[in-house]
């Protein structure tokens, strides 16, 4: 059986599911949600690692979202160096018998963030190839296809990706060690370059080891539907998968490791037809309703296929229950 029926399935059969009593309140806070910062995926939808735990009903959450990234790839067949910032809102509502919503507003600008000396030292600093990045001018804005009538160099300040999202997700299983959740997402661009509807189908687990250790898995299948940005040959099917490990040695502070593959978008082109892996590292501050949380994402493997380095801060409140 395929991913997709399988998850359909899945859903079809929680409308006839009695609730049934589940423990609320588990340990952790959840992973950090960000999406790829590949320079092809990021212009359509991207998936995150999402936290599977049922909370009690009228459960809300508010967030928001700016990922500041310095994008850099290059070979004979293209080249692409500018820099990006990423904008999201988003809103969780938790409903009755363990179903959710997220609902999410997103934007993806290409403000100057000025990190390509950051990236050179902190490449420097660990050791890692600067992949000639060294090589040219600092702060460019250009992208170039070879096999492609395409040379832009004046994109400054210009809006690359806007976009709506919501996702309705049931919670199947819920234990005091083990939460596991189905759900399926619409993400609707709508630049005047870029429009059109992406979907996903998504299986969410999460397990805790105990009350300081936390795992966070997600698996997704994407299908894609939206106009080609760059109107280059794009792959119409995708798998993410995310995985995260959680520490949180005291109850207003966690440490947050993930790691988030995705299938290359391209049909060809070398590296960007090749898996995007990206790490994080992030640590969260939690004051009652309040959490800030901040991370470094760094691209492993196929250094052209994901942003020379990332950094994210998040706000997330959470009001009290009535």
């Amino acid at each position: 059986m395929k991913l997709s029926h399988f998850l359909s399935l899945a859903l079809i059969m929680t409308f006839n599911t009695q609730a049934k009593p589940v423990q609320l309140n588990l340990p952790g806070a959840g992973p950090i949600e960000f999406r790829t910062q590949s320079p092809i995926q990021s212009l359509r939808y991207g998936a995150k690692i999402d936290d599977p735990r049922r909370h009690q009903a009228g459960f809300n959450r508010y967030s928001f979202q700016v990922i500041a990234l310095s994008i850099w790839t290059q070979s004979p067949e293209y080249e692409m160096d500018y820099y990006t910032f990423d904008y999201q809102l988003e809103w969780e509502h938790q409903w009755q018998d363990g179903w959710k919503t997220e609902v999410s507003l997103s934007q993806r600008n290409t403000h100057e963030s000025r990190l390509d000396q950051l990236t050179l030292s902190f490449h420097k600093l660990f050791g890692l190839n600067q992949n000639d990045r060294d090589t040219v001018p600092k702060h460019r804005y250009r992208y170039w296809f070879r096999d492609y009538p395409i040379d832009e160099t004046n994109f400054k300040n210009q809006t690359f990706s806007r976009a709506i999202e919501l996702l309705i997700a049931k919670n199947i299983f819920q234990s005091n060690q083990q939460s596991w959740t189905v759900g399926i997402t619409g993400h609707y661009e709508n630049d005047p370059r870029h429009q059109g509807w992406d979907h996903s189908l998504r299986t969410d687990y999460y397990y805790s080891l105990n009350a300081q250790h936390q795992l966070y898995s997600s698996l997704i299948y994407s299908t894609f539907r939206s106009q080609n940005f760059f109107n280059i040959l794009l792959k119409n099917h995708l798998i993410t998968i995310g995985l995260s490990y959680e520490y949180q040695p005291v109850a207003n502070r966690s440490w947050v490791l993930q790691y988030l593959l995705n299938q290359g978008a391209t049909v060809g082109l070398g590296q960007l037809g090749k898996p995007s892996h990206e790490f994080l590292i992030g640590h969260r501050w939690i004051r009652q309703q309040h959490q800030i949380e901040f991370a470094m994402i760094e691209n492993l493997v196929n250094p052209d296929n994901s942003a020379d380095i990332s950094f994210s801060l998040t706000y997330k409140y959470t009001p009290k229950q009535l």
